[in-house]
């Protein structure tokens, strides 16, 4: 990587690590919530190095609030190996309803398509179905059951049109949009997402 452009990128990160919450904002669009103030370099640079820095950032944040910025960051990158580092986050609870809503919205408004193994990935999700914790959004300020975050990705990439309980003008917006499911409503799409393809 170019001395010039590595002191630049270094000088964003530092720049989310000082002020995370200022980093992502809320987004002008319900399909849009979020929405990155800073890190454009980040985003933009076609180095695959730039994947891995972000990915080493994400690793070494102690604030997690940090993590989660640096997260919003990777997913819009277009880079094949970005869900290789979402799917960790994946793992982390403080992090794992971002990973999620990140993994569901590929190629959508902002966050291009990238080459994965759509399986690999529908498999992690499910892991995290039981995950009935609270999540507190630091950007939004709102509180979230993390699982709502992977059933709206599961229902995205498995197609909303496979699924009962879900009508016509919450279909295109599932997992794009924050959630907002009705415990019934939840409860009706964890039964569906539990029985085998």
């Amino acid at each position: 990587m170019d001395q010039a452009l590595r002191h630049a990128l270094e000088a964003e990160l530092e720049a989310i690590r000082a002020d995370p919450l200022g980093a992502v904002g809320f987004g002008e669009k319900a399909y849009l919530p979020y929405s990155t103030t800073t890190g454009q370099g980040l985003i933009s640079a076609p180095d695959p190095e730039v994947t891995s820095m972000l990915g080493d950032a994400i690793d070494d944040a102690v604030d997690p609030t940090v993590a989660l910025a640096l997260l919003h960051i990777i997913g819009q990158r277009s880079d094949d190996r970005v869900d290789d580092i979402l799917l960790q986050a994946l793992d982390a609870p403080p992090l794992s309803p971002t990973a999620a809503y990140l993994l569901g919205r590929v190629g959508y408004r902002g966050y291009p398509d990238r080459e994965r193994d759509e399986a690999a990935v529908i498999g992690a999700l499910r892991h995290h179905l039981d995950d009935g914790a609270e999540f507190t959004d630091p950007f939004l300020q709102k509180t979230f059951r993390r699982q709502d975050f992977v059933i709206g990705a599961l229902v995205r990439l498995l197609g909303a049109e496979r699924f009962t309980g879900i009508d016509d003008r919450q279909a295109p917006m599932i997992g794009l949009a924050l959630p907002d499911f009705a415990d019934a409503q939840r409860a009706h799409l964890l039964r569906q997402l539990a029985r085998p393809d």
